[in-house]
């Protein structure tokens, strides 16, 4: 539940162009990123068979998470959006 809040809270700050969303947009992919990075490093320290396919592509997905959220944090094009 605190996951749709904190969706629907950026989800809002978006369409009425809040300064404070901006933070929070770069936030969420960013904690996406670290919970896919805590579940692969609890799936690899349990010694669970482990396919090198799924391991890269997550690997990828959270090189493409952080990115984004880098991405959202110090865009200026995005910063040109938020401001008033």
């Amino acid at each position: 539940m605190a996951i749709w809040i904190a969706h629907g809270a950026c989800f809002v700050g978006m369409l009425l162009r809040k300064t404070w969303s901006r933070p929070l947009c770069a936030a969420l992919p960013l904690a996406w990123a670290a919970l896919l990075v805590t579940q692969i490093t609890d799936h690899l320290v349990k010694g669970s068979p482990t396919d090198v396919l799924q391991l890269a592509i997550a690997a990828v997905l959270v090189l493409a998470l952080i990115l984004f959220g880098y991405y959202l944090a110090t865009s200026k094009r995005v910063t040109a959006q938020f401001d008033p």
